[in-house]
């Protein structure tokens, strides 16, 4: 298939060697012939071809206004249509159309081949058949001759040279896009925009250097070809974006196969160190991964969560950081329960106390031999002691005053000095803190245990 803003230009061969392509039918939703085109091939027989120009669009419109006038006059029941030829029509043609407006006609359009062949060329037992059960859909049996017409798509080898443009009147009034659907059926869609639902998948998320992280995966845009794409982390409290660069191939072969569907791989690298250290961009909490996508020849662009990861690449996930000059950004990658969307948790040490995190990993199970039992650690948001937490935490050590039960909170907080004059005080990410979290047997609320122990899990489970 070929296209200008003048031409689409489509080209083709049937299977059967015997049967004779006659013409391309268009037709509207109510199967109702609109325009027929002759096959141009130079050969003829089982080959084809079919130049579909701007000049067809006002017999579209035509046909749009028409059947608009007559559902405005109690449009009369259709006649009766044989299952099998709807089977091969869309249920639903919503799905493949745009949700907005538009104030000039629009409708979709069904693209079909006629083709006839010999009857002496058939079996004795396939007339034999049809004699009992009937002609198939669409289809007229002479003693000479059988001809059907055939819904165009579902080819064993599609292939699109470049993005299918859409036809443009001499005006530039009207549009006709041609699309495939979902079932792989050629489709004429006048004066809207085909929609667009693409599918992403996980394959691999790897880390090539420390401070890097590499995601690998396919994309199904369907009948939308894309110009450009970002990944987008999307800061979860602020909104905050920060663009990343995707490179996208074009898999051809798999398209091919596919009915013309379009397929990708993709594959982008997060540096989280130039983005912290150059771009200082990187805040604490939970940044979510998004990818933008912008299409030839679609006007709207599409958000997309990235998600979708194969379970093995879930299970295997690695941790990365960014470092600063002064700051570690520690990074742990997850997939959000239910959708299993990509997300990024962010906490950020001193480069000293991350080092010092780093040494804990290790040495945690050696430490935890030597270290108080039964620790437990209490907190909730870093800058609060005003809850449930802090009145347990405040009950235990009036109570029991020499149980090793911690809080952790940030020193900068102003609530900080109630909590230090209870004793037992942990300020947030310092290295008291680090050594708590992984020596403790029991934590409630927000006191960095779990960020800590998913840390160092992956490490433990190799020694």
């Amino acid at each position: 298939m070929e296209s200008t803003f003048q031409e689409q230009t489509i080209s083709g061969e049937l299977s059967d060697t015997t049967v004779t392509v006659e013409a391309l039918l268009v037709r509207d939703r109510l199967l109702n012939e609109v325009i027929v085109l002759p096959n141009t091939h130079s050969s003829g027989g089982h080959q084809f071809s079919f130049s579909l120009t701007h000049d067809i669009l006002p017999a579209l419109v035509d046909r749009v206004l028409e059947n608009k006038e007559l559902t405005e006059q109690e449009q009369p029941a259709l006649p009766e249509t044989t299952e099998d030829a709807l089977e091969n029509l869309e249920t639903d043609a919503s799905d493949d159309i745009t949700e907005e407006e538009t104030a000039l006609p629009s409708g979709r359009f069904s693209l079909w081949l006629k083709f006839s062949k010999n009857t002496a060329d058939f079996r004795p037992a396939t007339l034999e058949k049809w004699e009992v059960k009937g002609l198939p859909s669409r289809a007229t049996l002479t003693e000479d001759r059988f001809t059907r017409e055939i819904i165009l798509g579902r080819f064993s080898d599609t292939r699109i040279a470049a993005p299918l443009k859409p036809l443009l009147d001499s005006e530039f009034q009207h549009t006709a896009h041609m699309y495939t659907d979902l079932k792989g059926n050629l489709r004429l869609l006048l004066n809207k925009e085909p929609k667009v639902k693409p599918k992403m998948q996980i394959d691999a998320i790897d880390s090539p250097v420390a401070d890097q992280t590499e995601i690998k995966g396919k994309i199904f845009t369907r009948h939308a070809f894309i110009r450009k794409g970002t990944l987008q982390l999307v800061h979860r409290e602020t909104g905050e974006q920060i663009p990343v660069p995707i490179d996208w191939v074009y898999d051809n072969a798999r398209s091919a196969e596919k009915f013309g569907l379009y397929r990708y791989t993709y594959r982008t690298v997060i540096d989280w160190t130039r983005l912290h250290r150059e771009h200082r961009v990187l805040q604490e909490g939970i940044y979510d991964a998004f990818v933008a996508l912008d299409y030839y020849h679609r006007s709207a662009q599409t958000l997309l969560r990235l998600g979708r990861a194969r379970y093995i690449t879930r299970q295997l996930t690695p941790e990365t950081r960014g470092q600063g000059d002064e700051t570690t950004m520690h990074i742990i990658p997850y997939f959000t329960v239910g959708h299993r969307n990509l997300s990024f948790e962010m906490t950020e040490f001193t480069n000293d106390n991350y080092t010092y995190l780093n040494h804990m990993m290790k040495f945690a199970p050696l430490y935890r031999l030597f270290a108080e039992k039964n620790t437990w650690l209490v907190g909730e948001r870093p800058y609060k002691a005003q809850d449930n937490g802090y009145h347990f935490f405040k009950y235990m050590r009036e109570t029991y005053p020499d149980r090793p039960v911690y809080y952790v909170i940030d020193p900068e907080s102003n609530e900080y000095s109630q909590v230090e004059q209870l004793g037992h005080a942990l300020p947030f990410k310092s290295k008291e803190h680090i050594y708590h979290a992984l020596m403790a047997k029991k934590s409630s609320g927000r006191t960095m245990r779990n960020t800590c122990i998913r840390s160092a899990r992956k490490h433990l489970k190799g020694r």
